[in-house]
């Protein structure tokens, strides 16, 4: 197990190996074409003039997204095209130009036009303060004056109370002796009354009006 572990390490070695001594024989080709385009623009670059209308629009569009933008010449932008899309393989935007740039300074400086020399800004002459007006100061308050003292006025004794009589025990009361009520003596037991004979009716006489016996 050991022996074929070890011929697979062997074997990633070898691959690495490769592939870095590609990458290096690469890239010094790219950077040679790139280096010789360089050094031709320059060479021409007192006939052709340091910018054309193609880096001043790609001056003018980086100038906007990125305020400290720094032109760059028709030359700066050859190198740096070339080495993106050979060298690196990446894309024309206002970072990876600056980056390609940084990376090798060109041979020859450009031109750089002079900077326009700004205006003074003249002072505008500030207008003075107000003077505050002082504060008035406090008038002190008078000292207060401590109150007089009061003078205790003297309590008038209260006038002794006179002792209440003492109350003598009433006198007990001498039952009186009941004199026992006389007996009554009962009463007579009353005699029924004799029960009345019923009466026999009269026979009543037809009577004749007096009126008619004075007319007779």
């Amino acid at each position: 197990m050991w022996k074929i572990a070890l011929l697979l390490a062997i074997g990633c070695i070898c691959v690495a190996s490769q592939a870095t001594t590609r990458a290096t024989t690469r890239a010094p080709r790219g950077s040679d074409v790139c280096r010789r385009l360089n050094d031709r623009c320059l060479r021409n670059q007192d006939r052709l003039g340091t910018t054309n209308d193609v880096t001043q629009i790609y001056n003018s569009n980086c100038r906007r997204s990125q305020a400290n933008w720094r032109d760059i010449s028709r030359c700066d932008l050859a190198r740096a095209t070339c080495q993106l899309t050979i060298v690196r393989c990446g894309t024309l935007s206002c970072d990876n130009v600056r980056r390609a740039l940084q990376s090798g300074p060109t041979r020859r400086p450009t031109r750089r036009t002079p900077p326009t020399p700004r205006t003074p800004r003249t002072p505008t002459p500030r207008t003075p303060r107000p003077t505050r007006t002082p504060r008035p100061t406090r008038t002190p308050r008078p000292t207060r004056t401590p109150p007089t003292p009061r003078t205790p006025t003297p309590r008038t004794p209260r006038p002794t109370r006179t002792p209440r009589p003492t109350r003598t025990p009433p006198t007990p009361r001498t039952p009186t002796p009941r004199t026992p009520r006389p007996t009554r003596t009962p009463r007579p037991t009353r005699t029924p009354r004799p029960t009345p004979t019923p009466r026999t009716p009269r026979p009543r006489t037809t009577r004749r009006p007096t009126s008619t016996v004075a007319s007779e």
